[in-house]
């Protein structure tokens, strides 16, 4: 039996992220539609070699396919259970709030 682990990933963004760049990372977050231009992510995706119908494509028709990045939602894996799911929001106000104390020996208190 394998063992699985959560992953939990944050990234503070800065408060004047272009709109188009937030439009992106709503796209790959699988909260809206794709735009029209990606400049965040640029060389992701799967080279389609061959047409709908699975025949070879001529080499001047072959194009890549750009998927968004973690716009999985639902259930994660039907072995271990949980859900996969992404989330895009804008904080108010600044700073950050420690949950836990610094229990590294010597560190403010």
């Amino acid at each position: 039996m394998a063992d699985l682990y959560e992953v939990l990933l944050t990234a503070e963004l800065p408060a004047d992220l272009a709109e188009t760049d937030v439009a992106e990372l709503r796209w790959h977050l699988g909260l809206g539609p794709k735009p029209e231009v990606l400049n965040i992510v640029t060389s992701s995706g799967d080279m389609m070699m061959v047409d709908e119908d699975g025949e070879p494509l001529p080499e001047d028709q072959w194009w890549v396919d750009v998927l968004p990045l973690l716009g999985q939602r639902g259930p994660a894996d039907g072995r271990g259970g949980g859900v996969a799911f992404s989330e895009l929001v804008r904080r108010e106000g600044a700073g950050r709030r420690q949950l836990g104390a610094d229990l590294t020996p010597g560190a403010p208190r």
